[in-house]
């Protein structure tokens, strides 16, 4: 993990959504580490299931909700839902550019394509926007993840 972004991530407010059906979460706080400070977790169940791995999370984050949602929508109603129940107290009670929101699903089947967090962390904090997974093509040398082409801004 580079110190740089550990201590840039420090004045950041990190929320983690996850929508949930069936797979047990705990992947995520190994995924996350130990490293970086996460303001609070916010898991949909959306399959009626018991949550396993909440306990790993806790070392994570003082404040994990878990909240019911009906099963329609797939991962993003859950996400659609988060946005628009938490747009304005975020907006209100942060006022501020330095929030990151990580949105995630329960599985982590996609995992060895996933970057490691730091990197993630450090393209987010360049341009705004991050997508956990490695590009998905390796026919063109232009198309890696040394190459922050495939990363979007969320705002120009």
């Amino acid at each position: 993990v580079s110190p740089n972004i550990v201590d840039e991530m420090k004045k950041v407010n990190i929320s983690i959504v996850v929508s949930h059906c069936e797979e047990n979460v705990g992947w995520i706080a190994e995924y996350i580490g130990d490293q970086y400070s996460i303001k609070d977790i916010t898991i949909y169940s959306k399959c009626g299931k018991e949550i396993e791995g909440l306990q790993p999370l806790e070392h994570l984050s003082p404040s994990i909700n878990v909240l019911t949602l009906p099963n329609v929508g797939r991962c993003d109603h859950s996400y659609a839902h988060w946005i628009k129940e938490q747009y304005k107290p975020i907006e209100e009670e942060r006022n501020n550019e330095n929030d990151i929101v990580m949105f995630l699903k329960d599985r982590d089947h996609w995992r060895g394509m996933y970057l490691p967090i730091d990197l993630l962390f450090t393209h987010v904090s360049k341009s705004g926007f991050g997508c956990v997974t490695k590009p998905l093509c390796n026919c063109n040398p232009e198309c890696s993840i040394d190459n922050e082409s495939f990363l979007m801004p969320m705002m120009q």
